[in-house]
């Protein structure tokens, strides 16, 4: 990629929104003259650009693959400049570098210079791409991992509850890998109930509880009253 320059422009976006790109065309003189309007984003480390919008008077624009719907000249009678491209539907592959290019008909490539450099940030609110299944079965004794993770920009912070409370690490209970693992390794009394991970980051928040519940069958009490004894007794099927 070229040497991108120190002004060059850096824009945020929420996913699925919109955003326009102010790019002004300085002609030579002052005096209007024929131009093709180019953007081009940069697609690999080593400096691949691909056009995704060029327009040319008179001519069908042409949207690049991925872009089709969501490019377009800002209107030449709004407050941008006349080369300012609006994007919009905005997704997270969207994010990266662009140039905005101006091309003067029948002038030396060289003898004026236009375009500006943009760097687009994407940013788009927690959704899980992993979580525990809603009811887990355990014995005392056992142990469990609860995994919960999340996608997001920026990334997601992960927190943990147990009954609406923050769970407290213990010999036998612990949070790992980034947030995202619940583990524990002996199951007690105390810990069954409701484990609920929360996806966060400055765009919003996602949760999930799994409930942590003793396995086993229905247990049926039987009482059994006898001739000699008042005393009632109970019996386990």
């Amino acid at each position: 990629m070229k040497t991108v320059p120190q002004d060059a422009v850096h824009i945020t976006a929420i996913l699925g929104e919109s955003v326009v790109f102010n790019c002004h065309v300085d002609f030579p003189g002052e005096h209007p003259v024929p131009y093709v309007l180019q953007w081009e984003k940069k697609v690999s480390e080593k400096g691949q650009e691909i056009p995704i919008f060029i327009w040319y008077e008179s001519y069908p624009t042409h949207s690049g693959e991925g872009y089709e719907g969501r490019v377009s000249r800002v209107p030449p009678n709004s407050t941008f400049g006349a080369a300012s491209l609006n994007l919009t539907d905005i997704r997270e592959s969207d994010q990266g570098w662009y140039e905005c290019k101006v091309v003067f008909l029948n002038r030396p490539p060289k003898q004026h210079k236009n375009g500006t450099w943009f760097h687009l940030d994407v940013h788009a609110p927690p959704r899980f791409s992993v979580t525990p299944e809603d009811i887990i079965y355990v014995n005392l004794g056992d142990s469990i991992i609860l995994n919960c993770q999340a996608d997001g920009t920026p990334t997601p912070e992960i927190l943990w509850y147990k009954d609406a409370n923050p769970v407290d690490p213990s010999s036998t209970v612990g949070i790992f890998n980034d947030g995202t693992e619940l583990r524990i390794s002996t199951i007690r009394h105390e810990d069954i109930g409701d484990y609920t991970c929360i996806a966060r980051n400055g765009e919003g928040q996602v949760s999930h509880t799994a409930r942590v519940i003793i396995a086993g069958g229905a247990v049926i009490m039987v009482k059994i009253l006898t001739k000699n004894e008042p005393t009632n007794l109970y019996h386990t099927l």
